[in-house]
């Protein structure tokens, strides 16, 4: 399977052009926005109506808009919203939750993840979230440490998806991680091609 993830273009249309390039150019069978599509929920409508709708787009809010928000402007069945649902596609599951970013704890990600993980079984789990994951390299910031969100890591270590798609920290734009079996990454404004 070929996904196109990307994240935090905060309404730089120059970035979305990238991406929708890309979409045309790579063809992916599956398009993840790790969140903030939008600067403060500004134009969200206009820039989920300028991607194709032949592709199959996942995406979950950041911390620029609102999960409410992205279901009243969204009007379009090759859209999805992720956060705290999952969607199932080729044997792959991709579970999501956005919105936040902050947190070294999220008591309600911790409960989401936990009805989740009883119904995964075999699937192979893509996991999205705006926030990165507690102690990789995605989450470091030179002058802060490790910034990232436990709950999350501690999801990645029972769980072991295939891949965890996050941004939020601009500073890790483009970076990856490997923990384990799980290829981590926060592919950016730009966007990364990820075959799994």
């Amino acid at each position: 399977m070929k996904i196109l993830a990307f994240g935090d273009t905060h309404g730089n249309i120059n970035y979305i052009k990238r991406i929708i390039e890309k979409i045309k150019r790579e063809k992916p069978d599956v398009v993840v926005c790790s969140g903030d599509l939008t600067n403060f929920g500004q134009n969200i409508k206009k820039y989920i109506n300028i991607f194709p709708e032949d592709v199959l787009m996942l995406m979950v809010p950041g911390n620029h808009e609102s999960s409410e928000l992205l279901d009243e402007v969204n009007k379009r069945k090759n859209l999805i919203n992720l956060h705290k649902k999952s969607f199932e596609n080729n044997n792959y599951i991709f579970f999501g939750y956005g919105e936040g970013g902050f947190s070294y704890v999220d008591k309600e990600f911790d409960v989401t993840s936990k009805r989740f993980k009883e119904y995964i079984k075999d699937k192979k789990v893509v996991l999205v979230t705006h926030a990165p994951p507690y102690g990789t390299g995605l989450d470091f910031l030179p002058t802060l440490g490790n910034r990232g969100n436990k709950s999350i890591r501690n999801f990645i270590d029972e769980v072991n998806p295939v891949l965890c798609i996050s941004g939020h920290l601009h500073e890790n734009s483009g970076k990856s991680f490997k923990l384990k079996n799980s290829l981590l990454i926060n592919p950016g404004p730009l966007g990364k091609l990820i075959e799994v």
